[in-house]
């Protein structure tokens, strides 16, 4: 199964800074239908959406079935940090 990523998704703050606790949502392409995630490549496992980032601003890495999706990060207070439509898997 593909794992969706690029290289590495990675919440930074403007400043450089590592942006702890940022969301990462995974929605069909085009909608705000959450999908399904997750943790290997059997997608046995499923992952709560959004995932969270650790303290350096890293997401887990996630598997979801062949298609395409949006992802849209989001900062601890709310703001669309970037979004991205029509990643493919």
């Amino acid at each position: 199964m593909p794992m969706i990523k690029d290289p590495r998704w990675t919440a930074i703050n403007l400043d450089g800074t590592p942006c702890a606790g940022a969301e990462l949502h995974v929605f069909e392409s085009g909608t705000d239908i959450r999908s399904d995630i997750y943790s290997d490549e059997a997608l046995l496992t499923r992952l709560q959406n959004p995932l969270i980032a650790d303290g350096r601003g890293y997401f887990p890495v996630f598997y979801a079935r062949n298609g395409q999706y949006k992802v849209k990060i989001v900062a601890p207070n709310g703001a669309t940090v970037s979004e991205v439509d029509k990643v493919s898997a």
